[in-house]
Order: structure tokens, then C-alpha cells, then sequence
């Protein structure tokens, strides 16, 4: 249900990021159990929404650390299960 709701990628700037923000704890929960495969798309999906809207709103800070944190996650995580 939850990733069904977050498929719908609405127009409103903030609803868009609150999606974006929904599809990182989604990524955590999956990661907590062990389906890190999973929890890489879900959070691959996070960043492509971040990404566009710092690209609209380069000055809101708020897009830009949470997309460098959600890609942070994404290089741990790449670090640990490919060295």
C-alpha cells in the first residue's frame, strides 16, 4: 500500500518531497530486513525526485541535504557489499 501511494509522484513541490522523504524510510525498512537489493530501488527513487527538485530549487537547502544524505546512504551502502 505504501509504495503504491509513493508511485504517484504528485505536482505539488512539497507533497513531492514528502514522497521523496517517504521513499527513504522505505529504503531503511527494507534494509532492516536484509533486502538491501530492494531497499537500493527505493532509495534510487528518492534521490531522482530530490535531484529534480534541486534542480527547480537550487536555493532550498533542505532539497539539497537530503538529497546529498539519501545518496550518502546509497554510496555506504555500495561500499560495503561491493569491496
Amino acid at each position: 500500500f505504501y509504495t503504491a501511494f509513493l508511485e504517484q509522484v504528485p505536482e505539488d513541490d512539497e507533497l513531492r518531497f514528502k514522497a521523496a522523504l517517504g521513499w527513504a524510510r522505505v529504503a531503511d525498512l527494507h534494509n532492516q530486513l536484509g533486502e538491501s537489493s530492494t531497499a537500493q530501488e527505493a532509495r534510487k527513487k528518492a534521490i531522482s525526485i530530490l535531484e529534480q527538485l534541486h534542480q527547480e530549487h537550487p536555493n532550498e537547502t533542505r532539497f539539497e541535504l537530503h538529497l546529498a544524505h539519501t545518496v550518502t546512504q546509497l554510496g555506504e551502502w555500495a561500499h560495503w557489499h561491493l569491496y
